[in-house]
């Protein structure tokens, strides 16, 4: 079986290494316009991400190095986890993909279907805690396509204005945030849970807390240890998500990503747990109405320990 590479656009000479790397595979070639070589390879990105970085990128490599990058779409959630392992078992998978570091990643068995990059240079320019999240033992099989991003609570500035709101120090303080805006009839909470990936943020957005308070568990738990119903610390972030759910929109199930970008920048709804990428989104079609918007951690059981989960 073919193997490809499991990475995305940084920076033009970056794909030059990649290309490099890629020498397992077949790939198209073909020339532009004047004349001169080209080769082609494709890249599989998800809808819910902004597409306007890559094509910078994409348009500079064809310009400089003669490489044409060819984006391709799939859904998020589920169903593009789905269209991922289907086309890597079928052998029929993009060059380059944008997917998941972590856990996500090692679930699609990296090493049977992922070119190793270890050996290129730009490579010992990532920073570690990164490079742990993309290996398998001394393997590498991704590299980072833009800064971290962090999980925590878009608010509404103008809405947190208009009620005399503070920045919530505590999940108390929030919920008593909440309680204000749900009585003002207001949505307190945007769901957007028709992408389910979405849904994962508020428990996940709350792993600072978890590992404030039991430092140990994630080694625990990969050592199988430790577990989510058994740990206080880690089942009291499930505990905050169904706290939430008096606070959501109607039709939380049925509204999208794309819809809370929307929603969010209209000022209609208080908070929404989501990744900050979600501001660079709104930023590309709506401007200046991302300053209405701001970002907190979400917040732990104590006022003297506040950090957000990258």
């Amino acid at each position: 079986m073919k193997k490809k590479i499991v990475a995305v656009l940084l920076c033009a000479t970056m794909i030059a290494g990649m290309a490099a790397g890629c020498g397992s595979s077949d790939k198209g070639s073909g020339t532009s316009s004047d004349g001169k070589d080209m080769t082609e390879l494709t890249l599989l990105i998800d809808t819910d991400v902004t597409t306007a970085g890559f094509e910078a990128v994409a348009k500079k490599a064809e310009e400089k190095l003669g490489i044409k990058v060819n984006i391709e779409t799939r859904p998020g959630g589920a169903d593009g986890d789905n269209i991922v392992k289907t086309r890597l078992a079928s052998g029929d998978m993009a060059d380059l993909c944008l997917y998941n570091s972590g856990a996500l990643l090692n679930a699609l068995n990296p090493a049977e279907y992922f070119i190793d990059i270890s050996g290129e240079d730009f490579v010992s320019r990532i920073d570690d805690n990164y490079k742990s999240a993309v290996s398998v033992g001394d393997k590498v099989f991704g590299v980072p396509y833009q800064s971290a991003q962090a999980e925590g609570i878009v608010y509404s500035k103008p809405m947190y204005e208009k009620y005399n709101l503070e920045i919530p120090k505590t999940w108390d303080e929030f919920l008593a945030n909440c309680d204000v805006l749900k009585e003002n009839g207001e949505t307190a909470i945007l769901g957007t849970y028709a992408d389910s990936w979405t849904a994962q943020v508020p428990f996940l957005g709350d792993a600072y807390n978890l590992e404030q308070s039991d430092p140990e568990f994630a080694e625990k738990f990969d050592a199988g240890e430790a577990k989510w119903a058994t740990t206080p610390a880690a089942l009291r972030s499930f505990e905050k998500l169904a706290d939430t759910t008096e606070y959501y929109n109607s039709d939380y199930l049925a509204t999208t990503y794309d819809d809370g970008c929307d929603i969010m920048a209209n000022g209609e709804a208080g908070h929404w747990f989501i990744l900050s990428q979600a501001l660079s989104n709104i930023y590309e079609l709506y401007q200046d109405q991302v300053n209405d918007l701001g970002v907190f951690a979400v917040p732990g059981d104590s006022a003297e320990d506040n950090g957000i989960t990258l």
